[in-house]
């Protein structure tokens, strides 16, 4: 995390932490396209992404389900973190981090959505 002034907020994160995503070729943004491909963590090798619906994991859906959303349910309500322009990129704009968290730990805002199949049976 980058302070307005581009210095590394956080010393434990270094400079090895940050990272940016470029997108030359924006014609396929949105669509299964978009993430046709990922690194194997295994291998190292790029390989296909092989994508599943819940329904498709059969008697384990519901309990991979709970397992994937549990860490981050608390994070369905808060709204979204409004737009600013890009410390990078000021033709660009972005959604900046929260910035107070309440009693349990739950964020002002957000900046970017949690899955809706992870959201649908959260408590307001």
């Amino acid at each position: 995390m980058l302070s307005a002034e581009g210095e590394v907020l956080f010393e434990e994160q270094g400079a090895g932490g940050m990272f940016t995503v470029e997108e030359n070729d924006s014609s396929d943004v949105g669509t299964e396209a978009a993430c046709a491909e990922a690194i194997d963590d295994e291998t190292g090798e790029t390989r296909p992404v092989e994508y599943k619906l819940w329904d498709e994991h059969g008697d384990d859906a519901e309990m991979l389900r709970d397992v994937c959303c549990e860490p981050v349910r608390h994070l369905c309500n808060p709204p979204l973190c409004e737009l600013v322009p890009s410390v990078a990129n000021p033709d660009s704009m972005v959604r900046p981090s929260p910035t107070t968290l309440d009693d349990v730990n739950r964020p002002n805002c957000m900046p970017f959505e949690i899955p809706e199949v992870c959201c649908e049976d959260a408590a307001p």
